[in-house]
């Protein structure tokens, strides 16, 4: 590890620390502000805990991995030299920023572990002071169920085309 590997590492571990701080802070802020509203003696359900936890599932996939979220994933990201190729066409790559806080920032985005634990804390919260948001807890359910199904049924299909290729070697050993 080079020396500015080593300085923007000590750097990403101090935002990394002010990231738990303030996690920390929020934390007992939000703690405060449901109990001072008498909001945290619910108990939940089995059901109303798997609809929580596919709509948390849903937006960490939304966050960190889709394309509608890409603009935020990118904004913690540094342009690299542009490149022209024969014809004039100019070709531009996005790198992890040489700013410890731009990069603590892309890491956290793009970590789905990471990531979420805080959207799992917004979520908590916001079901618990506003439970007429629910319908949209339910929604976003529903579409984790549905990616669910969807990276199942692909995971047969290439399952099945892996053993057409295989049994296809097998037949021309023979």
């Amino acid at each position: 590890m080079t020396q500015s590997e080593y300085q923007m590492e000590q750097k990403i571990k101090l935002w990394n620390m002010v990231a738990m701080a303030i996690f920390g802070a929020l934390g007992y802020l939000a703690f405060q502000c449901l109990a001072s509203r008498g909001m945290l003696e619910r108990h939940f359900s089995l059901g109303e805990f798997l609809i929580l936890s596919l709509a948390i599932l849903r937006i960490i996939r939304l966050v960190a991995y889709d394309n509608i979220a890409l603009v935020l994933r990118e904004a913690f990201l540094d342009v690299k030299t542009v490149s022209y190729a024969e014809g004039g066409e100019e070709f531009v790559e996005r790198v992890p920023s040489e700013n410890s806080f731009k990069r603590t920032m892309a890491k956290l985005l793009n970590c789905p572990w990471c990531i979420g634990v805080w959207i799992a804390f917004f979520v908590l919260y916001l079901y618990l002071a506003y439970p007429s948001l629910y319908i949209v807890f339910v929604l976003l359910a529903l579409a984790s169920v549905a990616s669910l199904f969807q990276v199942t049924i692909n995971l047969i299909g290439w399952n099945a085309e892996y053993k057409k290729i295989q049994t296809g070697q097998l037949e021309n050993h023979k």
